[in-house]
């Protein structure tokens, strides 16, 4: 049941309220922290910011024992954005029975930063 919830909510981008780079709110600490959250985010963005295809940035949140990568994929166009297949792989709380893999499309949104696209 986690690995469903994860996989459905895991690489959101927006702006509003409730939603994040990579990770959100809406499962709860049984999977990955706020804090956890927040880690992960920061490593994605940067890695969108600066990375080329092929690249991953790593992250851990020791308090939770919590911890990921993120890889960048290949580059695609979609409506005329920027977009960027994004691999990641997570382990919450460091149990590795937990261990997640997931695939997602984020594009870049003028004005609006990176978005989910599936």
């Amino acid at each position: 049941m986690a690995i469903c919830t994860v996989l459905a909510v895991s690489l959101i981008v927006a702006s509003g309220p409730g939603y994040a780079l990579i990770g959100n709110t809406f499962f709860g600490s049984d999977i990955l922290t706020a804090e956890d959250i927040q880690m992960q985010r920061a490593a994605g963005l940067e890695l969108l910011k600066n990375g080329k295809e092929g690249d991953s940035a790593e992250w851990t949140n020791p308090s939770t024992k919590s911890f990921g990568t993120i890889t960048l994929r290949e580059k695609l166009n979609h409506n005329d954005y920027e977009c960027r297949k994004v691999e990641l792989v997570n382990t919450p709380k460091g149990d590795e029975i937990q261990r997640v893999w997931l695939q997602h499309v984020v594009c870049n949104v003028p004005g609006q930063g990176w978005k989910y696209l599936y």
